[in-house]
């Protein structure tokens, strides 16, 4: 019988040892999807904040005189916004910063702090 006392034991600690592996790999998995939704949350309202910012410090009017076409190079108002999204993007961490409107049914791109040359 010392025998089966024997593979009784190490049959019980090779399942302790098992479920104690599962048990970090789970609580080490809740922990890491806690601390990603945490960190998705914090990015989101800090990008909803920048956004928010630049928002209200676009002139409504000057907004409204831009057509959102390729035709709005070079007018006034479109340079005039680039150069506000251009020197706000000097200052946060973002790549980009640009507008889109809906006109006639269809989403349009505006004014954008990119370079001309940007692929």
């Amino acid at each position: 019988m010392p025998w089966l006392q024997k593979l009784f034991l190490s049959r019980r600690r090779w399942i302790l040892g098992v479920l104690g592996v599962l048990l970090i790999l789970a609580v080490g998995w809740g922990a890491t999807a806690w601390r990603a939704r945490r960190i998705d949350a914090y990015l989101r309202e800090a990008l909803l904040y920048q956004a928010t910012a630049i928002a209200q410090n676009v002139d409504p009017e000057i907004a409204k005189a831009l057509t959102f076409t390729p035709a709005d190079k070079g007018a006034p108002a479109y340079e005039r916004l680039r150069a506000q999204f251009t020197a706000y993007g000097q200052i946060i961490p973002n790549r980009g910063i640009y507008t889109m409107a809906l006109r006639d049914g269809q989403i349009r791109f505006g004014p954008e702090n990119y370079p001309e040359n940007d692929p």
